[in-house]
């Protein structure tokens, strides 16, 4: 004989806490008019966002609720802080605008004074280039 779901009262814990939440949040926004059945809940970075639907203002945002538990989370992963990595296609991209640029022989000396990195500043060292080039390929 087994036992109840783990996961399925964990998941019913959340989201009568996230029930509790939105009322909190709803009633200090100081929204009335809302419909009853109008709340939605959208993932968004962080948390969920809540939003509400009232009579006189249409669909408004009452807040980000932190996600709080494993089963809330997005099922994305992140890379941690910083920067954003460059993807192959956005190097490629890259790569061909700078191609255009560029003058042959396309080498990656030449092609350097005319790549743009990922914070838009334009020239890139040739090293680095010739690094993300045998990382992704030259297309």
């Amino acid at each position: 004989m087994s036992g109840p779901d783990p996961d399925a009262l964990a998941r019913a814990e959340a989201a009568e806490a996230l029930r509790t939440m939105f009322a909190d949040m709803l009633a200090g926004s100081g929204i009335t008019d809302y419909l009853t059945a109008s709340m939605e809940i959208i993932p968004v970075a962080g948390g969920n966002e809540v939003s509400v639907y009232s009579r006189s203002q249409g669909r408004v945002r009452i807040g980000i609720i932190p996600y709080f538990d494993r089963l809330s989370e997005p099922e994305t992963t992140t890379r941690g802080p910083g920067r954003p990595s460059w993807t192959p296609e956005l190097f490629h991209q890259r790569l061909r605008e700078a191609t255009e640029r560029t003058r042959p022989p396309h080498t990656p000396a030449r092609l350097a004074p005319n790549f743009d990195r990922l914070d838009g500043t334009r020239e890139i060292d040739p090293d680095t280039l010739s690094r993300l080039i045998r990382r992704f390929g030259p297309e």
